[in-house]
């Protein structure tokens, strides 16, 4: 997915809804997350977290916005 979305940083799946439910993006009427997105420092702490609805169509601005975010 790194390769297909070209992003250098890592890409987190979570299976079990924990840095989802951490960071607010868990539904709260059934187990699955909301759209958004969160990013995690070096440390995993989660520096920053949005739902965002239409996820898609702000994808290529969430990649930019990530990947300013980590470097800095």
């Amino acid at each position: 997915m790194k390769a297909e979305l070209g992003v250098e940083f890592p890409i987190l799946a979570d299976k079990y809804l924990k840095v989802i439910e951490e960071a607010g993006l868990k539904d709260p009427t059934e187990p699955k997350s909301l759209r958004g997105f969160a990013i995690l420092n070096s440390k995993g702490e989660i520096i920053e977290a949005q739902q965002l609805d239409p996820f898609g169509e702000e994808l290529a601005n969430i990649i930019s916005y990530a990947s300013q975010k980590v470097s800095n």
